[in-house]
């Protein structure tokens, strides 16, 4: 979550070289990125060959699907000695993010310090793709309008799956311009409304 979500997602202390965090990069830089078109996609309407070596599907989630608030629970923040809970909001083609950094694994006792990084993101979904379990997800890709506390990834390209209002997000081990091929089921988000 990223920006997504992968979302685009894990909390951060600041400091001047940048590191890969989840969905944005630590560091000091908060200068907003430069706003882009409002567009949106609900996905395909037909099973499709793309090229004839690539199979499209119809997306399994839409905009409507997203619209609220999701919460990621208290977790470690891999990487880091700290913990989050990441918080993102939908509405339209926008979401926010929001993230406190925590010391103990049971998120009560606050990161002293902390950025307790925010951001506003706009998002296009686009086709469904299948996954090597057979999963089909959606095509989740984002750009940072504005940040605060971190840096985040100015684009990222993801996928994502709701079940029983859970949220799966791709996994994010590797470059956000790299849309992932598999989803982090180790830290779902919930729906909280």
């Amino acid at each position: 979550m990223l920006s997504l979500v992968s979302a685009l997602m894990a909390g951060c202390v600041g400091n001047e070289s940048y590191t890969k965090i989840g969905n944005y990069f630590k560091g000091s830089d908060k200068n907003p990125v430069t706003e882009i078109e409002d567009t949106e996609s609900e996905g395909t309407d037909t099973e499709n060959n793309a090229d004839d070596t690539e199979k499209v599907y119809n997306a399994t989630v839409t905009t409507s699907d997203l619209e609220g608030s999701w919460r990621k629970p208290c977790g470690h923040v891999e990487g880091e000695a700290h913990y989050d809970i990441v918080i993102v909001s939908f509405s339209r083609s926008e979401f926010t993010t929001d993230i406190k950094n925590y010391i103990d694994a049971g998120c009560t006792s606050p990161l002293p310090g902390a950025p307790n990084p925010t951001s506003l993101s706009k998002f296009t979904l686009g086709n469904g793709v299948i996954l090597s379990d057979g999963t089909i997800v959606t095509e989740f890709d984002s750009r940072t309008m504005r940040y605060d506390g971190a840096h985040f990834y100015p684009e990222e390209h993801s996928i994502v799956y709701i079940k029983n209002d859970t949220l799966y997000t791709g996994a994010d081990d590797q470059d956000t311009l790299q849309r992932p091929t598999r989803l982090d089921y180790n830290r779902p988000f919930h729906k909280i409304n």
